[in-house]
């Protein structure tokens, strides 16, 4: 049991991120407290972070390059589902609605199976990654 510095509630060590600086190996904040104040924050580092990966992507391009198509290569099935999903649109045969959770207009085509690549699902951005990290689930 370890005591977090930010709310002073006491909480299993499997509530906190590990840390070797920390004492006992443990970071000083638990886990929810440090993602509130990752969230608060995350913002003002946001030019710096998009600046940053830029500049890897640039420094980095045959590295970037053998990753995506190493991706393409395991994937091909996504890969030509997005492209079928792409020449749909671009030709006037498949209109994006909006995204089924809360509506928003900008979205992104979300695959249930990739064997149906015209068998879509509309989600904004957020919605998308949380669908793939699976915090979210489509019935």
């Amino acid at each position: 049991m370890k005591t977090c510095t930010n709310c002073k509630k006491e909480k299993a060590n499997s509530e906190f991120y590990k840390d070797k600086r920390g004492k006992y190996g443990l970071f000083a904040k638990c886990k929810t407290c440090h993602n509130i104040a990752v969230a608060k924050n995350s913002h003002k580092y946001r030019d710096y972070q998009v600046e940053y990966a830029r500049n890897w992507r640039e420094q980095n391009k045959e590295l970037c390059l053998q990753r995506v198509n190493s991706w393409k290569e395991k994937n091909k099935l996504a890969v030509r589902s997005h492209d079928k999903v792409k020449y749909a649109k671009k030709a006037n045969k498949l209109f994006p609605n909006p995204c089924i959770i809360c509506g928003i207009k900008e979205v992104h085509a979300h695959h249930t199976d990739y064997s149906k690549p015209l068998f879509i699902t509309w989600l904004c951005r957020s919605h998308h990654r949380l669908v793939h990290s699976g915090k979210i689930k489509l019935s």
